[in-house]
């Protein structure tokens, strides 16, 4: 059974099988997303993926309950643009540990994140927070979005969008989805499939933007392009697009969920790259700034001591 967490009592919380339940927690930031889409485009496409993941997974695992926290509309690492929000990393990987521990230590294992939010050290606060929670409560919380999103935004999933539409994309179309980052094809198709009523008319008529993703920075909304806070090629947007994509991201995500919930370690499918990279950790400034004051206290040391000081 689907619940929605907000609309259960304590008494009701406390019933769940904590062998059997699956918790999920959608989360994503406010930002801009160009002239034509709304700011909560992240946030729309975590909360419907949280729910339509909740609704297919019911059918292959019916004895099993399914939560959904309350969407959590923040995140890290948004470009600087009117109309974005952005909070520290540390903060939301501290939100993020936050609330799955606020279940784990009532004895629920399985803590599932939502996110649609590709920005790097967004990612990895999630996946800081999941390890957190698991190692010490002895939970399995994973962040199910990371590493697919990493893979789509590269353009990772151009030849299962071929077979799933039965077509073939041109080398432009292709160079089009490789670097379709930001409010382009892909996130004008989603919003025009969940909030069609948000998107303006005008996205047929946007000209490609295409920048790509490693030479992006919070700034590059309004500093590259011409400054309308988009990255990729909106005016290729159909329903058809999306509805593919949801197909797709539905089979790779479910297989893993299942397999998650089955018992399986599923850690390195759903770890990011960025992960591993330690410039993108929430305590890589502090560790940094750390290590340049050991080393001027040594070199401190060496110089004074040589002269006798």
């Amino acid at each position: 059974m689907i619940h929605r967490f907000e609309r259960l009592n304590y008494r009701q919380v406390d019933s769940l099988r904590r062998d059997k339940t699956a918790i999920f927690i959608p989360i994503s930031p406010l930002e801009e997303h160009g002239p034509h889409l709304p700011v909560g485009v992240d946030a729309f496409n975590a909360e419907y993926f949280a729910f339509s993941t909740a609704e297919k997974l019911q059918t292959l695992k019916p004895e099993w309950d399914i939560v959904i926290h309350p969407l959590l509309p923040v995140g890290t690492q948004v470009f600087k643009f009117i109309g974005s929000i952005n909070l520290r990393q540390r903060v939301v990987r501290d939100l993020v540990s936050g609330v799955g521990s606020a279940f784990a230590i009532y004895g629920f294992k399985y803590i599932i994140v939502f996110s649609f939010h590709g920005g790097p050290r967004h990612i990895v606060a999630l996946e800081e927070a999941c390890s957190r929670v698991s190692k010490k409560y002895d939970a399995r919380m994973i962040s199910i979005t990371g590493a697919i999103a990493e893979k789509f935004l590269s353009g990772g999933f151009i030849a299962d969008f071929e077979k799933e539409m039965g077509i073939e994309f041109t080398d432009q179309e292709k160079r089009l989805l490789s670097e379709d980052i930001h409010a382009g094809w892909w996130e004008t198709s989603m919003m025009l499939k969940i909030q069609p009523e948000c998107v303006q008319a005008g996205y047929k008529g946007l000209e490609p933007m295409l920048v790509p993703y490693h030479q992006l920075g919070r700034k590059s909304s309004w500093s590259k392009g011409k400054g309308l806070g988009y990255f990729g090629a909106p005016h290729k947007a159909s329903v058809e697009f999306s509805e593919a994509s949801i197909r797709i991201l539905d089979r790779i995500g479910l297989d893993i969920i299942c397999r998650h919930l089955d018992g399986d370690d599923v850690s390195k499918e759903v770890t990011s790259r960025f992960y591993g990279m330690y410039i993108f950790r929430t305590e890589f400034k502090r560790i940094l700034g750390l290590a340049v004051i050991i080393i001027l206290l040594i070199m401190a040391f060496l110089i004074f001591g040589r002269f006798g000081w």
